[in-house]
């Protein structure tokens, strides 16, 4: 349960599930981290922080919500790390909780 809350590793952790998982793209990772770091970032920022054109950008954001790594409280809000992340539904997403 400890590691449940060491953020020291959390971005590396985050990065390698990206990576393992096969169906996000590796920009995902800079927007977990961009909002570990920052608590949140607006929807119009993700280009920046991507480095992505609009339209791939969307689909890059839309499917970290969809994994429910982000969320936010309405449709045009902010976007921030998702509580649905710590709280695992399937052994992969075990891996950010319990990183071997």
């Amino acid at each position: 349960m400890s590691s449940l809350f060491e953020l020291n590793g959390l971005d590396r952790r985050l990065q390698d599930y990206v990576a393992r998982s096969g169906r996000l793209k590796p920009e995902t990772g800079r927007l977990l981290n961009d909002a570990m770091v920052r608590g949140a970032f607006e929807r119009g920022a993700a280009a920046r922080i991507t480095g992505l054109p609009e339209r791939s950008v969307r689909r890059v954001l839309n499917d970290a919500v969809q994994e429910g790594l982000l969320g936010s409280d309405s449709p045009k809000g902010p976007e921030s790390l998702s509580r649905v992340m710590f709280w695992p539904r399937e052994r992969t997403r075990q891996s950010l909780v319990n990183y071997d």
